[in-house]
């Protein structure tokens, strides 16, 4: 099996690097599922921001705590350690800094994305999709609807930090600037030339063999583009900024 450090280690020195990167994000997170990719992350952040601020030297450091969770995927904790189980708003709101709201917003969002997509039913339109990776697949077809939706720049400038907090976790500097630099390009390219570029190296990463690499590298925008799935994807949305706005309205 092939793990995310090998590959990761394998193209580093590569010209291909940047694209390796995004690629090793985007599949080793298959292996999760029932939450949101990054990019679905960082657009409810923004969202948060938006509806009830922040300093603007503290929303750098709020886009890297709502990202920071899912650093775990290095292997350097346990999911439990930065993911929380019913988190509200107002929990969110009620933490000490910027980069702990966006860690407990991370865990808000997981949780109510999930609630609204098993009940909006869209698992039953990916039957095309083995069982294992449909949880996994529709959140990159969420992040290839939304990622021409903003201006990413903000959150990438934000990964060019760090914080203490982070080492509070077990996160070591070294994992941090790996997990920040791979962001960074994710957050460069939509989910699908990531995916697609993948499966030209002939490669299994972890539990997905490379079969299933070329044909979820060719669903995706096929999916994506799908009047259903862009529906979807602008009501879970609306449904996220509708839940917010209900909150900012009682502050």
């Amino acid at each position: 099996m092939t793990s995310f450090i090998q590959v990761f280690r394998r193209f580093y020195i590569s010209p291909m690097i940047l694209a390796v990167s995004a690629l090793c994000v985007l599949i080793f997170s298959l292996s999760i599922s029932h939450a949101a990719a990054p990019l679905m992350h960082a657009y409810v952040g923004k969202i948060w921001l938006e509806k009830l601020g922040a300093p603007d030297q503290d929303q750098e450091a709020f886009y890297v705590g709502t990202l920071f969770p899912d650093a775990r995927y290095l292997g350097h904790f346990k999911r439990k350690s930065t993911h929380f189980k019913g988190v509200t708003l107002a929990e969110v709101q009620a933490q000490p800094n910027s980069f702990y709201k966006g860690l407990k917003l991370h865990s808000w969002l997981d949780e109510t994305r999930e609630k609204f997509a098993v009940k909006y039913g869209v698992y039953q339109k990916l039957q095309t999709i083995p069982r294992k990776y449909r949880a996994s697949f529709l959140k990159f077809i969420e992040d290839e609807v939304i990622f021409k939706q903003t201006d990413w720049q903000m959150v990438k400038s934000s990964l060019s930090n760090t914080y203490t907090y982070q080492a509070d976790f077990g996160a070591d500097e070294k994992s941090l600037f790996i997990w920040h630099n791979l962001l960074k390009v994710y957050f460069s390219f939509p989910p699908s030339k990531s995916l697609s570029q993948l499966a030209l190296f002939q490669t299994n990463l972890g539990d997905v063999p490379q079969e299933m690499i070329l044909t979820l590298s060719e669903a995706l925008p096929l999916y994506a583009q799908d009047p259903y799935f862009q529906t979807y994807t602008k009501d879970l949305l609306l449904h996220l900024t509708q839940k917010i706005d209900q909150y900012a309205a009682t502050k």
